[in-house]
């Protein structure tokens, strides 16, 4: 019975997040009259954190995998600063990829670990800790999007991703308690609270959950149309961008 409900495969999902991200950004730029569109716009970046938990598990390359991530990153990075701050270079906010390959360096970091734990080698236990506070730092000094608790999301979906309960909680605390920024105030009785809008990324969790496993609807797809669909997803990005920048520089 559960296996019916699990309807989305990873490009669907993949696709789902693009475009609540291009909604996101478009609300950004053009109108902040409709806070909703926002509030969806929450659930991006969890789904494209999931999308790497599970591109980590099933690549036949992790090396090409993290140099694919840095490339599209570096590409990126223009277009974002353009998108972001009107200007070429900008220091100050880095693009999210960068933020998703931290997060798949750190789950090799922690499944590295389990390894060496098993193998009693505690040097390497240490090297790969301190890898990871590396990867901690860097993710913090050099203000890529949603910084360390990005990547905290992305390892805490890849080490809870058996457990629903575990993933909630973390999602929660995450979302919730840890990240700060704009909050609706929420008021049940006598008591109001503020509940943070980075909290409405909790409800990308049920998306999740509906994964079935597979890439595509066919399994027999090419490697040619998984290339396509691959590559397309990483060109879309900066390439979105772009456009919103020439778009809002026409309209704005």
């Amino acid at each position: 019975m559960e296996d019916k409900v699990k309807l989305l495969n990873a490009t669907q999902i993949k696709f789902l997040a693009m475009i609540l991200m291009l909604i996101d950004h478009a609300w950004a730029l053009f109108s902040s009259c409709y806070l909703w569109v926002d509030y969806i716009g929450r659930l991006a970046f969890p789904l494209f954190a999931f999308g790497i938990t599970e591109g980590y598990k099933h690549t036949s390359n992790f090396k090409r995998y993290a140099l694919r991530l840095l490339i599209f990153g570096i590409i990126s990075e223009i277009p974002f600063n353009l998108m972001y701050a009107s200007n070429i270079i900008y220091p100050f906010h880095q693009n999210v990829i960068f933020t998703l390959l931290f997060g798949l360096l750190t789950i090799k970091f922690i499944d590295n670990i389990k390894i060496q734990y098993k193998n009693h080698n505690w040097k390497k236990i240490l090297l790969n800790i301190l890898g990871i506070s590396a990867i901690s730092f860097l993710s913090i000094i050099s203000f890529c999007d949603y910084g360390f608790y990005g990547v905290l999301m992305i390892a805490c979906l890849y080490l809870f991703s058996k457990s629903k309960f575990l993933q909630l909680i973390s999602m929660i605390f995450i979302n919730c308690i840890l990240f700060k920024g704009f909050f609706i105030p929420i008021t049940i009785g006598n008591y109001t609270f503020e509940f943070v809008t980075q909290g409405f990324a909790v409800f990308a969790l049920p998306i999740m959950w509906l994964y079935n496993g597979k890439k595509s609807l066919r399994r027999e797809a090419s490697q040619k149309t998984n290339k396509i669909v691959q590559y397309g997803s990483y060109i879309f990005y900066p390439a979105h961008m772009i456009i919103l920048y020439i778009l809002g520089n026409i309209i704005l």
